[in-house]
């Protein structure tokens, strides 16, 4: 009996493995390939989109919004850094994030998305970044740089409980994500 995968919505893109603390750069590979179908390669981002030449560490949240931003886009950026402990997103969140995920996703916008961001203020902390690409009734899909070539599934519940995470620092809690609302 074969397997067959129903997707609503799927965005291609390349899934190139990071290069080492790159996961920023090469999640912006698969995010501006979908954007713009232009592909690059993760020091290209790193030096040229994100203008950090010289630089010998990834990209923190608020330089991969910067570069962007310079690129031309207009993004719309949601940043809560406020949780002092963790928490799963209750449904009603759950729902708003859904539906805001599916329309960026239906619009052919990809997610972008920061797991134990930077947070204003803490320069030394950057996390882990990947971009939700695709979903179906049961599932979000995740190119997460560690995993070259493979999507993740990740349940809608699962999903609602890793959404929320603490900063490196473990300081406050948060959520971090961004799509393009206007390309250049």
């Amino acid at each position: 009996m074969a397997l067959v995968l129903f997707l609503s919505l799927l965005i291609p893109g390349p899934m190139p493995a990071q290069e080492y603390d790159f996961c920023g750069e090469a999640a912006l590979v698969y995010w501006l390939a979908a954007e713009e179908g232009v592909q690059m390669s993760q020091r290209e981002i790193h030096e040229k989109v994100l203008g950090l030449t010289g630089v010998r560490r990834g990209a923190y949240s608020r330089e991969i919004i910067a570069g962007l931003r310079r690129r031309g886009y207009t993004l719309h950026v949601t940043e809560i850094y406020d949780e002092k402990e963790r928490r799963r997103a209750d449904a009603g969140e759950m729902e708003r994030l859904s539906r805001a995920f599916e329309q960026s996703l239906d619009q052919g916008h990809p997610l972008f998305i920061g797991w134990y961001p930077w947070e204003e203020g803490n320069e030394e902390k950057r996390g882990h970044f990947s971009v939700i690409v695709g979903y179906d009734e049961k599932f979000f899909y995740l190119y997460d740089p560690r995993f070259e070539e493979r999507l993740l599934g990740l349940s809608r519940d699962n999903l609602s409980r890793h959404l929320f995470l603490p900063a490196l620092n473990r300081g406050p809690w948060g959520l971090f994500y961004f799509h393009a609302a206007e390309q250049p």
